[in-house]
């Protein structure tokens, strides 16, 4: 089975954290669609936040898309913990 694979770059589920290496979890193909969601919103968020006018209108609103694409993410039993929302992830690989 082919799969991708989504790695800690920072937070709670990366060394340092809760973690003494960066956490890999394995992403079935069929999921991809919803974990690039998330990674997108995850991605804007972090922008808005770097924003002088931080917290705004804008940023409220990618947080709730960002918060509804974790909890998609949960529902497919990709993350299980509140720690995994305080990470930072990106896609590292795959495998055949």
């Amino acid at each position: 089975m082919s799969y991708l694979l989504l790695t800690s770059t920072w937070g709670d589920m990366h060394t340092g954290g809760l973690s003494n290496k960066p956490t890999k979890i394995k992403i079935d193909y069929k999921n991809k669609k919803s974990v690039d969601t998330f990674l997108k919103y995850q991605n804007l968020f972090h922008l808005a936040a770097m924003d002088k006018s931080f917290p705004n209108k804008t940023s409220h609103k990618i947080y709730q898309k960002y918060s509804n694409a974790y909890r998609k993410l949960r529902d497919l039993n990709i993350f299980d913990s509140k720690w995994h929302f305080r990470t930072g992830w990106k896609y590292k690989g795959f495998n055949w």
